[in-house]
């Protein structure tokens, strides 16, 4: 009830919480401990932190200048910790953040604020009788899923509107609900499945469909009889910042719906049965999301790497075992054979044995070739890619006015096209979507259809 009360403050920004009891430590024998109350809230970046008075502590620094603890946030014995009580007896726990300690801090009472990442609050729920799982987050970002329930709402004045505004997708062990409302959206799942797993690939599938990064502000989870509420720290500059998105979020044909909802489940199916192939694609379309904040530069660099990440992680162990040049392997034993009756030093010998190994290796390129003969990308995708990877792998000076900022733009969103298609076919979609050209001022959008290539591979 507390948290229901608390949802439109948090959304807006506004969220306080006055803490009656604080507690901040590090688990070590020589660790700090510092105790008094405080109040947490949200800055207007949308970084949640507690303004601590500190009225006791033990074992810190006496020191001069300002000190940073901890020294090594790398070292896990090192790790703070933080457990706040608020007004109504609700207990608060966090972690992995920092403080700054100088002179001031070794007085009776002082004041610091420490940013925190997130809080969280765990309880169990009464009457708990084998209820299925449950998940509840919202964030404020764009949000381009095709709805397929209308909802009717009405006001204290006797008037009533509808809109499409749900879309709900059903499987074997669970039902989701997202709920698009006024400046957010709310997100419920219920069922049989693992809610961290289930929020990680409803996070990509949202923001890989819209090219956006959505950031729960809220999460709420209840695994058996464990209910954890968290409040997290966002970045407010990111809530309307996008990338260009691949999929048609403004389908009516209930087939392209489904086709839309099954790039869901293919995501939540790889992310349990290949969680390394699932990790490479998300991991990848992270950095690329977040290279499109930045130059066009950095986007060059990022998205050329991403591509050659993809295809080293997923594509070319599949492809080897697709692809056995016998006429190449059998002039490489040859050569071998010449190679190693020659009377030079056994150094030089091993550096021409290692050269001639690499022949047969897949290269990048020799991937993209063969997928371009598997029709899974075009001929001018490869090209555009190769002739990115050179120049960011060689940079040159160059001109940067408006016209060439304009013509690196639309290179580096036609060979988006190229990346878009690699994590279509890891996740077997079939249906419209969006592509860019050169040239046109909006997205035009075509149909795919998946092609196995990968069927080999068991990463």
């Amino acid at each position: 009830m507390f948290i229901d009360n608390q949802k439109p403050a948090i959304r807006a920004g506004e969220f306080v919480l006055h803490c009656t009891q604080v507690k901040v430590w590090q688990e070590i024998q020589t660790g700090i401990q510092l105790s008094g109350h405080g109040t947490i809230k949200i800055n207007t970046t949308g970084c949640l932190y507690l303004e601590f008075i500190c009225t006791e502590s033990k074992n810190l620094p006496k020191l001069l200048f300002n000190h940073k603890i901890p020294e090594d946030a790398l070292l896990e014995e090192q790790k703070l910790l933080l457990e706040v009580e608020s007004l109504d007896g609700t207990i608060f726990i966090s972690s992995g953040f920092s403080i700054t300690v100088n002179m001031n801090s070794s007085r009776s009472t002082s004041c610091m604020y420490i940013f925190l990442s997130e809080i969280s609050s765990t309880s169990k729920p009464k009457n708990y009788s084998d209820k299925p799982n449950y998940l509840h987050f919202e964030f404020s970002e764009h949000f381009d899923i095709p709805a397929n329930k209308m909802n009717s709402e009405s006001s204290t004045l006797g008037s009533s509107s509808s809109s499409w505004n749900e879309t709900v997708i059903e499987s074997n062990n669970m039902s989701i609900s997202m709920v698009k409302n006024d400046g957010y959206v709310s997100v419920n799942a219920v069922g049989d499945f693992d809610t961290n797993l289930v929020l990680e690939c409803l996070q990509f599938y949202i923001g890989f469909s819209g090219g956006v990064m959505p950031q729960p502000y809220i999460t709420i989870k209840r695994n058996g009889a464990e209910k954890t509420t968290t409040i997290h720290s966002i970045n407010n500059s990111y809530k309307h910042k996008r990338s260009s998105n691949p999929m048609v979020g403004s389908v009516v044909e209930k087939e392209y719906q489904e086709s839309h909802y099954l790039l869901f489940k293919s995501m939540l199916d790889l992310r349990a049965t290949k969680p390394k192939v699932y990790e490479s694609i998300y991991s990848q379309w992270n950095q690329v999301w977040h290279s499109f904040q930045s130059n066009n530069a950095i986007t060059s660099l990022t998205l050329s790497v991403a591509i050659e990440g993809l295809l080293n992680d997923i594509f070319i162990p599949a492809i080897k075992k697709n692809i056995k040049d016998e006429a190449l392997e059998k002039d490489i034993k040859q050569i071998k054979a010449l190679v190693s009756n020659l009377d030079i030093s056994q150094k030089h010998k091993e550096r021409l044995l290692s050269s001639v190994s690499y022949w047969k290796n897949t290269t990048a390129a020799k991937a993209l070739e063969y997928l371009v003969n598997e029709g899974i990308i075009t001929i001018d995708e490869k090209k555009l890619w190769t002739k990115l990877r050179n120049e960011c792998a060689h940079p040159k000076v160059r001109d940067d006015s408006l016209a060439s900022q304009q013509i690196d733009r639309d290179r580096v969103l036609s060979c988006l096209n190229l990346f878009h298609n690699l994590i279509f076919n890891v996740l077997g979609h079939s249906g419209p979507r969006f592509y860019f050209r050169i040239g046109n001022k909006s997205n035009t959008f075509d149909m795919i259809e998946h092609k196995e290539v990968l069927s080999t591979t068991s990463v």
